[in-house]
């Protein structure tokens, strides 16, 4: 029933799914939150203003290049060295990325001068729509929904209603790195062991 049931933005339930557990398992072993980055977002925003694809691209590589100089002089106050080092390989590293991110939003045989304002498909806006629905469902206690995959959001309420679906039965993943193996490896970093004596313990005996 539920292959019958999703349209194009079931994608948003993978997405927001998996960067739920990516933001869980970054908190648990960086102890920081997954910021937001705003590149795609100015790149969706400039489309609107009736922007073409190199329009597009230049307003994302300007914002990913700021917020990468302040990483950088971070860097820079930490190890000169290695932040110059760092600053030469980023350049091509930032136009591929950026041009990976803009082209998601001239799919579907777009031509990358198309100034209609419009995105060729709803799928290009799951990036944004995610949020949204992720927030909405943690504060229903819905929040576990987000691991079944390809279901349409819009459907939700009745096949809860229905009995279709069991919260009750839904599965959330264990996410093994952050709440097992790291709080060990962890434990013998603070122990005054080296990562890699770390990482020997929690080998299982032989196996390679």
């Amino acid at each position: 029933m539920i292959q019958e049931l999703p349209t194009e933005i079931s994608g948003i339930f993978s997405e927001a799914g998996a960067m739920y557990i990516e933001a869980k398992i970054r908190e648990a072993i960086c102890r920081m939150p997954r910021p937001a980055k705003p590149y795609y977002f100015l790149a969706l925003e400039r489309k609107r203003e009736r922007g073409s694809f190199r329009n597009c691209f230049a307003v994302a590589l300007k914002a990913r290049e700021e917020r990468e100089v302040k990483e950088e002089e971070g860097e820079q106050k930490i190890d000169p060295l290695r932040a110059k080092f760092a600053e030469k390989q980023k350049r091509p590293k930032q136009w591929r990325k950026t041009w990976g991110d803009v082209l998601r939003i001239f799919r579907e045989y777009t031509p990358l001068d198309d100034k209609s304002g419009w995105v060729p498909a709803t799928a290009a806006l799951d990036y944004l729509e995610q949020e949204l629905v992720s927030g909405i469902l943690f504060e229903q206690e819905w929040g576990r929904l987000l691991t079944i995959s390809g279901v349409n959001p819009y459907w939700l309420e009745d096949l809860l209603r229905l009995g279709v679906i069991d919260l009750g039965k839904v599965k959330e993943p264990q996410m093994v790195v952050a709440q097992k193996i790291w709080s060990k490896i962890k434990g013998a970093l603070d122990a005054g062991q080296s990562l890699k004596e770390a990482i020997e313990k929690l080998r299982i005996p032989g196996v390679a």
